[in-house]
């Protein structure tokens, strides 16, 4: 038995939107006659948006089809961990194809299957699947594979392929320097590794890649990355701007971006490539404006890329007796694909075999699925595909004919010939064209009178209206009807009744949406009652989505939903809901998209949230002072923070419903306060943001006028933070009527200059966002001429995360601006009102808190966003585990303080392990393999361990024995092995201690 691949997941790109579902039916049935394993994850994933470009579509539909297993293994949130088992096959359907209606994806080829099981037509996607699942990925191991299926890449049965262990792998085969002029090429090192990539070169520039034959390595568009490159491509998701090639930026408002698979990310992967030259852009397909915002995004994009894959090589996989094999779009090369089949000898032949379908024709033309009756005669050097003619039709020489339909032609000989592309078209239409080329007599003029008043489309107009499931299914009609079958068996009486009972369910849920709408409507002032109906909804949606829609949790913002949520926004109850409904009606076609339906639900029920949350606004209260001179520079740094108990407690509206308890340690990290913000005053009219990681600048944004602030709600836009702090505090008024330089000049005499920094790894899980945004309230605040307290501070800074959507407690701002050990406190009612309490350590016990703490960044960054959304969810549909979970949460802060103020870290760290525990039941899924592995590791030498913040990455945290089992801890970590690889380099110690003082 021919040995294969066990795929986890096999998804098919899409780019037409409306293209969709009927390609998912075409999966699902493969699926169901049992050609592809039936625990195999089948998917049709759409481009997010038109052109972002074959490298964007990969990073989306990877993300894609990470959450559906994610979901399969039990996941709440997308979960890295699974990619390393996993095995994914991606493939890119490209664009349409005018031989063709169903694209080269689905083109008809003219073989068939020695096996009577298989009853179906043959395509070019199923010998793909069926190459690279018995051939090229046998010994690849878990990874992912990605394909174009623009082109036909022939393996001969028992071809040699030299595969060795890699984190990349592009497959090639040899071609001709004048054949690959119009394609592409590897350079090839002297290592086996690509070197380069070129790119339709004239044949001179090609002769650095020829072999001692001659010949060259074309880029067949076959590539394999490993499950640790997966997990970079992966991460891209949520690091801007990267994020913008996925649905996920599309929903979060980002505009996308494009990506090409070959010149943005494997071109950075190739040893000849230098950092300058690739984030310039000298070799990249997209070249524009070097001063366009959009280049200047891309020149970022290319940067974030060089950063995380320039340290990976990609080894080439030559298959010398392989063929490679574009489908242009000339009807020659499409005949000869046809006729002279390079797939016929892929396969041993008492399994394949090249044969025409019901009927014999002369052995250089070429019939496939088709059925032809009566008189009809076909000519040499023919081609005739997916056609029903009947009657006296002669078919001549050198003809291409798809789509056509004539059951009893019975008058004079018709001749046919040219290049026909009828897709699915009867007799009339072809009455005007044997009309046009003199096959019969118009006498009255009626068929020409007739013709010139039809309306008439270009061929490419033609394919944009291809209706794909109707042209699926003439496909099969032909097919069943060539074999005399009077159906596809699939309509058992037992698969009839489970629809309708489907059918049944999901009417009863759309029922109560409609239900809960009226609900919603009608709560005008109970903004509880509000979100809560509104988290409702999203749990119907959800379950229409069900597992086959993804993971519940994601991204809020698609501009389709724009309208509704500003009327809720401005307190237009009744029309908002009603928007809100009328856009969900668009959103239920497919699983998928009723589950980001769900989430925009989610997202409407958060802006109740974000009024109720505007009620600390009560406890801000800014006086004024005198303004700073101009070109002076306030500052401000900050500890960070890592919570000891309680956390989950202060999330609104968690916070506000039930009454939270956090117990939360400031710390300087490697010695030094890693958060910072400064400012000063510029004579300048306009705002300027310079934000610094690091060290280094990474990005400027310049304001100048008031719609360069209205993203602010936007937390991937550039500057959002800083933007916020500048609106939320009062400084700048959107909605007055004077311009941005206007307010500027009359209240402050000048505009502002920022500079914010963070010295800890995005994703760290230590409220580095939530604690930078308080020390810029408190230097934007005092360099506009006004002053506030701690207190102030705290309470407007948790306003300012919920009204850039990105939710979030009070602990972190609590721990960095406070400084030293505290308990902090709320209340479970409105307004929502913080307090911190100040704990009061000894001395001794600071000492012996810094002797034993050890700060370990995992590499990996959490997930904070997604876990709140599964986490408040929960909380709305009031699960019961949840409810005493937060109990028991509130209840082990109030625990933990005590053994602070006792000096008992044995304590400590048993509320640390409590604690870590009870942040699994609040959001499943925060602890990944490499953290159950590192947690073990160093177990037997800890009084405690815990993550930062939500988990699922970024900082652990753990209180050593004593100093001597600290500087063991230390020495582990380089040696942890995950899945028996090293993972040096990838957990890194840093030095902490307590930060006694305040920012």
């Amino acid at each position: 038995m021919t040995a294969k691949v066990k795929w986890t997941a096999i998804v098919l790109t899409c780019a037409k939107k409306e293209w969709g579902e009927a390609v998912q039916k075409e999966l699902e049935l493969r699926q169901a006659k049992g050609y592809i394993d039936k625990d195999v994850i089948v998917l049709t994933v759409e481009d997010p948006k038109s052109n972002v470009g074959s490298g964007g579509a990969t990073i989306n539909a990877l993300l894609t089809v990470t959450e559906y297993i994610s979901a399969k293994q039990g996941y709440s949130v997308i979960n890295s961990d699974v990619l390393q088992e996993s095995h994914i096959l991606i493939l890119h359907s490209g664009r349409s194809y005018p031989y063709d209606p169903c694209g080269r994806t689905f083109m008809v080829l003219p073989v068939s299957y020695k096996n009577p099981e298989y009853d179906g037509l043959i395509t070019n996607v199923d010998l793909l699947i069926k190459n690279i699942s018995e051939k090229l990925a046998v010994k690849s191991g878990p990874g992912l594979w990605v394909s174009s299926t623009d082109m036909i890449l022939s393996i001969p049965d028992n071809a040699e392929v030299p595969w060795k262990p890699c984190d990349a792998c592009a497959i090639t085969v040899p071609s001709t320097p004048k054949y690959c002029k119009d394609h592409g090429v590897y350079k090839i090192d002297k290592d086996g590794n690509v070197g380069d990539i070129l790119f339709q070169r004239d044949i001179s520039s090609l002769e650095c890649c020829e072999r001692p034959d001659g010949k060259v390595p074309v880029v067949p568009s076959v590539v394999y990355f490993s499950s640790a490159v997966a997990g970079k491509l992966l991460s891209f998701y949520m690091k801007p701007p990267l994020d913008a090639c996925t649905y996920m930026g599309l929903d979060s408002g980002e505009p996308p971006i494009q990506l090409s698979l070959f010149f943005d990310v494997m071109l950075p992967m190739t040893t000849e490539a230098t950092e300058v030259e690739f984030v310039s852009g000298q070799n990249s397909r997209n070249q524009g404006d070097k001063n366009s915002e959009i280049e200047k995004l891309m020149r970022s994009a290319r940067a974030l890329l060089w950063k995380e894959l320039s340290s990976t090589n990609i080894y080439t996989c030559m298959i010398e007796e392989g063929s490679f094999h574009y489908l242009t779009n000339t009807v020659l090369n499409h005949k000869y694909q046809i006729t002279a089949c390079p797939l016929s000898d892929n396969f041993p032949k008492n399994e394949l075999t090249l044969e025409q379908v019901g009927v014999m024709v002369d052995e250089e033309s070429s019939v496939v699925n088709s059925v032809l009756l009566g008189d009809v005669e076909v000519g040499k050097k023919s081609v005739v595909c997916g056609c029903h003619i009947g009657g006296r039709v002669v078919i001549q020489s050198d003809s291409f004919i798809s789509g056509l339909k004539i059951e009893h032609y019975q008058d004079e000989n018709c001749h046919i010939q040219y290049h026909i592309y009828l897709y699915t078209l009867d007799s009339v239409v072809l009455m005007h064209y044997l009309n046009l080329i003199g096959q019969i007599e118009d006498k009255d003029g009626s068929i020409l009178k007739r013709w010139r008043s039809s309306w008439r489309l270009s061929l490419q107009e033609i394919l944009d209206l291809v209706n794909i499931e109707e042209e699926f299914h003439w496909k099969r009609f032909i097919f069943c009807l060539g074999y005399k079958c009077c159906g596809l068996h699939l309509s058992k009486k037992k698969n009839k009744i489970e629809t309708q009972q489907i059918l049944l369910h999901l009417d009863k849920l759309k029922t109560f949406a409609i239900d809960e709408d009226e609900v919603a409507a009608n709560s005008e002032g109970e903004p509880g009652v509000t979100a809560r109906t509104l988290a409702n909804i999203a749990d119907v949606l959800g379950c229409m989505g069900g597992a086959q829609g993804g993971l519940r949790s994601g991204p809020a913002a698609n501009k389709s939903w724009a309208k509704a949520f500003h009327l809720l926004e401005i307190g237009d109850l009744k029309n908002g809901i009603a928007a809100l409904a009328k856009e969900r009606s668009r959103w239920l076609s497919r699983h998928d998209l009723c589950i980001r339906a769900a989430r925009h639900y989610e997202g409407a029920a958060s802006i109740f949230i974000r009024h109720a949350v505007k009620t600390v606004k009560e406890f801000f209260k800014p006086e004024s002072c005198k303004l700073p001179p101009l070109g002076k520079w306030l500052t401000a740094e900050c500890p960070a923070r890592i919570d000891v108990s309680g956390g989950w407690s202060d999330t609104p509206p968690i916070t506000y419903e039930h009454g939270g308890a956090v117990t939360m340690v400031a710390l300087l990290v490697n010695g030094k306060k890693p958060v910072g913000a400064r400012v000063k005053r510029i004579p300048e009219l306009k705002l300027v943001f310079v934000i610094i990681n690091n060290g280094v600048e990474s990005s400027r944004v310049v304001c100048e006028e008031l719609h360069d602030l209205e993203d602010y709600n936007q937390p991937y836009a550039s500057g959002a933070l800083l933007k916020a702090t500048f609106i939320c505090g009062g400084i700048i008024d959107l909605e007055s009527s004077q311009s941005l330089s206007e307010q500027l000049q009359t209240n402050y005499g000048g505009g502002f200059e920022i500079q914010s920094w963070s010295n800890l790894p995005l994703g760290s899980g230590m409220g580095t966002s939530s604690i930078l945004s308080a020390a810029l309230i408190g230097v934007i605040m005092r360099a506009a001429g006004k002053s506030c307290d701690r207190m102030g501070i705290i309470h407007l800074e948790l306003y300012v995360e919920q009204m850039m959507t990105t939710g979030g407690g009070w602990q972190d701002q609590v721990g960095g601006i406070c400084g030293g050990i505290h308990l902090g406190l709320s209340e479970g009612k409105l307004p929502v009102s913080i307090q911190a309490v100040n704990l009061k350590v000894s001395e001794e016990t600071v000492k012996a808190f810094n002797e034993r703490i050890v700060l370990i960044y995992t590499g990996k960054t959490r997930l904070a966003r997604n876990l709140l959304q599964d986490v408040v969810r929960n909380w709305y549909a009031r699960n019961p585990l949840i409810v005493e979970t937060e109990d028991n949460l509130v209840a082990l802060a109030q625990e933990c303080s005590h053994a602070f103020i006792d000096g008992d870290l044995k304590k400590v760290g048993s509320c640390l392990d409590r604690y870590w525990q009870m942040k699994k039941i609040m959001a499943p899924g925060c602890e990944t393999q490499i953290i159950s592995t590192l947690m073990e590791a160093v177990r037997p030498f800890a009084l405690g361990i815990c993550m930062a913040g939500a988990g699922g990455g970024g900082f652990m945290y753990v209180l050593a024995q004593d100093p001597l089992k600290r500087d063991v801890i230390k020495q582990l970590i380089p040696t942890v092995k995950i899945s028996g690889q090293e993972m040096v380099c990838k957990f890194k110690y840093y030095v902490a201690r307590i930060a006694r003082k305040h920012y």
